[in-house]
């Protein structure tokens, strides 16, 4: 095990012999064969008085089912359709073919961000918080 990975998995607890099996058990394989990763940002707030876009929010808008059970108090008596509409054709669009119809992360940090006030792809939105955490 090299050092950076190493000193990545010891404060996890997660030992050598852990990552060496691991290793083992894919001969071959790197970081670089990883899957694409996608970033995206639900920003659609809740009418809710200073509730916001909090997390899981966007739940029942991946579904498309804003009428689920419980979900109302959180989402309103009319939440928007046409946000549920694009957030569930671009999770559907990732389950079939992989790809949810924009970039996959890399340096330039694309994240779609879907909200009901003209959402899309942005390019490294809010660098200045990821780089005050050392990563930019």
């Amino acid at each position: 095990m090299g050092p950076t990975l190493a000193g990545l998995l010891a404060p996890l607890g997660i030992g050598a012999a852990v990552a060496d099996l691991y290793r083992a058990n894919r001969p071959g394989a790197s970081p670089a064969g990883a899957a694409p990763t996608y970033l995206y940002e639900f920003a659609g707030p809740s009418p809710v008085n200073g509730l916001g876009a909090c997390h899981s929010l966007e739940i029942p808008f991946v579904f498309d089912n804003l009428a689920a059970e419980g979900a109302e108090p959180a989402l309103g008596p009319e939440p928007p359709a046409a946000l549920a509409d694009q957030m569930h054709a671009a999770w559907v669009s990732f389950a079939r073919a992989g790809d949810p119809g924009w970039p996959s992360f890399d340096d330039s940090y694309p994240v779609m961000v879907f909200n009901t006030t003209g959402g899309g792809l942005r390019a490294d939105p809010r660098a200045d918080e990821r780089a005050i955490w050392g990563h930019g």
